[in-house]
């Protein structure tokens, strides 16, 4: 699993916690995954250590963590993160890790380009390329979090950012096209502003009111919804957005 230093990956890892055993977490830093935390890129150099519990949802149950430190802008890291857990049973992928940087797209340097590509479609790509031998034998299942904006057809100020969700969702349609016939799942969830740290780089963030904004929970409350389907019937796209559409603009 990527991206679970907080927000959505945080809550999404509360959940998983008490359903398996071992959970690898990939990425450059890790925190205290859970609910409340606030942020989900995965980063890092690489690195690998087991860790008993991690979160207060493994303290409560019997799954162990192995933390996997991985720059998820660096290939060569994400080919060193495979080959750490490629030979263990790989029931489920979760693809959690998002950057984004905002702003008309002449103000986005090259840098920031390619950060958003790797981080944001390339690395979830080629995990699941690289895993999907275990996932098939275990039919098991993939899950991308995509964004709201993978629905819309243009995007001011997140051009890149809306390319790279954009393409990772039709990459997940493909990928449960392809994997159907071995039972395997592929979940695509597309949530809308959220309150997560995904805004540290913007000149704004979520409104200020409950309807204004998804909390992490509720993101990962519709992948226990998706994954608890029954065999045979697999939820492929979720789309989730706050009642109204309300940012604040960040004090300068």
């Amino acid at each position: 699993m990527t991206g679970t230093s907080g927000g959505i990956g945080g809550a999404i890892f509360d959940i998983l916690a008490p359903r398996f055993d071992k959970i690898y977490r990939i990425g450059r830093s890790f925190g205290d995954a859970g609910k409340g935390g606030r942020g989900s890129r995965g980063e890092g150099k690489n690195g690998q250590g087991s860790v008993p519990g991690g979160s207060k949802a493994c303290e409560e149950t019997a799954c162990e963590t192995v933390d996997v430190r991985c720059d998820l802008n660096d290939p060569d890291d994400v080919e060193k993160a495979v080959a750490a857990i490629k030979e263990s049973r790989v029931d489920l992928l979760v693809n959690c890790a998002g950057t984004a940087y905002y702003g008309v797209s002449d103000t986005i340097g090259s840098d920031r380009i390619r950060e958003m590509v790797d981080v944001n479609l390339t690395a979830p790509m080629v995990l699941a390329s690289a895993l999907m031998p275990r996932i098939k034998r275990a039919r098991g299942a993939v899950v991308f979090i995509s964004s709201i904006l993978a629905r819309k057809e243009s995007s001011t100020h997140a051009a890149v950012y809306g390319a790279t969700k954009k393409a990772l969702s039709f990459y997940a349609a493909s990928l449960f096209e392809e994997m159907r016939k071995h039972d395997v799942r592929v979940i695509t969830i597309c949530p809308d502003m959220t309150d997560t740290g995904l805004y540290r780089n913007a000149d704004f963030t979520v409104g200020g009111e409950p309807d204004n904004t998804l909390d992490p929970s509720e993101v990962a409350e519709a992948l226990r919804f998706a994954l608890d389907g029954r065999p045979g019937m697999c939820v492929t796209e979720i789309t989730l957005r706050p009642q109204k559409n309300q940012i604040q603009k960040k004090m300068r």
